[in-house]
């Protein structure tokens, strides 16, 4: 395993699982929710445990942890796994990333784009669309909304005019979405969020291109 912190140090850590180990666990479960209730599913979670244990020496709680993972670890839930018997999800905020030099040509544009912002003193703006198909997920979106002194644009407010809206606002920090997306399998261009009026594809960010600025995006999306 590879660490990097946020000082640019690098560390190779010692994991005590071979590669045959991981890929024969990987192999016997698909860990969906269905599974994960299984007695053996969650026993084949604990021998997985190794894998993220060596943080406890480079990590402390609290801290977000961005994980990059190669082969058969994109299928496992790594922040399901535990260090000292403490849910790595509870433990510390986790979040993926499926290339390394995505993450940091992203990481860099956020810098310059915060650079330049500070110079010319451009107010944060965040955008809030969607319609969670849970309650859980309806008082999260009003509570984030909340937090970020904005309203979230839900129900007939979530519209392919207003986002459009959204993504031109040259003032545009963060663009927040959770609600319905729909997953196309033959063309990746009409994948599209799935909002109140019509689905907002990518044909549609492409239409809009080139945008003002640099963004943030989180899209939380069930059929994604």
């Amino acid at each position: 395993m590879l660490s990097m912190t946020t000082d640019g140090l690098i560390r190779s850590l010692p994991v005590s699982m071979t590669w045959s180990e991981i890929n024969a666990i990987a192999d016997d479960f698909s860990f969906e929710e269905s599974e994960l209730r299984k007695d053996d599913a969650l026993r084949a979670l604990q021998r997985l445990n190794p894998l993220v244990e060596p943080l406890a020496a480079v990590t402390t709680p609290g801290q977000t942890l961005v994980f990059s993972p190669i082969g058969s670890l994109h299928r496992l839930p790594l922040h399901a796994l535990a260090i000292n018997g403490t849910l790595l999800i509870e433990r510390n905020p986790t979040v993926y990333c499926s290339s390394l030099t995505a993450l940091n040509v992203a990481y860099k544009a956020r810098k310059a784009t915060e650079h330049q912002r500070t110079q010319d003193k451009t107010p944060f703006r965040a955008s809030l669309f969607g319609d969670p198909p849970s309650l859980p997920g309806k008082k999260a979106l009003s509570s984030l909304a909340k937090s970020l002194h904005t309203e979230a644009q839900t129900a007939d407010t979530s519209t392919s005019s207003n986002l459009s809206t959204a993504l031109l606002d040259p003032a545009l920090a963060l663009l927040h979405y959770h609600g319905h997306v729909t997953f196309q399998e033959g063309d990746p261009k009409d994948h599209g969020l799935e909002l109140d009026d019509r689905r907002f594809s990518l044909r549609d960010v492409f239409d809009l291109a080139p945008l003002p600025n640099s963004y943030h995006a989180t899209l939380l999306g069930c059929g994604s």
